[in-house]
């Protein structure tokens, strides 16, 4: 049998066991606060709300651009109940790349994604400032201790972190040398 041929008949055994497996509907739909202009991803629930990223311009005065003529990210609020997006906290938002994030159960404390050098001027001719992968510590309302984690790395990117429901195991993507592809899941 030819590998086409061996991967349809999977398909055609194994597709009606999937479809039949589902016994409820899900319809997915574009959220309200989505804008049109920019894009909004990674939501985590928070408290009364969502925090998602976002490269939205919340200012009129000089922002860094992507390459594509985009604002860099943020990382966003939004709560449910007035619908209003905010940006999540000052105390973590830097003049580059911030988020995504994800939170331990109780939501006092926040592992983020944002670049490792952010009290420096871009150079435009250093292709080094990777993400890194941050933490910090809710306290009267305000996020303290903000820490860079240890296994990032000036060479690479660590980013998108996720923590397990119980906080004893956190996921994230890197494009560390050892993985199969240009990013992978440890």
């Amino acid at each position: 049998m030819k590998v086409k041929q061996v991967s349809g008949l999977l398909a055609a055994l194994f597709l009606p066991l999937i479809v039949m497996g589902q016994s409820e509907t899900y319809s997915v739909n574009i959220a309200k606060f989505n804008s049109q202009k920019s894009d909004e991803f990674s939501p985590v629930y928070y408290k009364n709300g969502l925090v998602f990223c976002s490269n939205r311009t919340s200012s009129l005065l000089k922002n860094y651009r992507t390459s594509e003529n985009k604002g860099l990210l943020k990382i966003s609020y939004i709560d449910t109940a007035s619908g209003k997006v905010k940006l999540f906290s000052k105390s973590l938002s830097t003049r580059f790349n911030d988020g995504p994030a994800s939170f331990t159960r109780g939501g006092d404390t926040i592992y983020f994604s944002r670049n490792l050098k952010v009290d420096e001027a871009i150079d435009e001719n250093s292709p080094r400032n990777k993400l890194g992968i941050f933490t910090a510590v809710l306290d009267s309302n305000k996020w303290i201790k903000i820490r860079e984690l240890r296994f990032n790395n000036e060479w690479y990117n660590v980013t998108t972190p996720w923590l397990s429901p119980n906080s004893k195991k956190l996921y994230f993507a890197s494009d560390k040398p050892g993985g199969y592809g240009g990013s992978d899941l440890y």
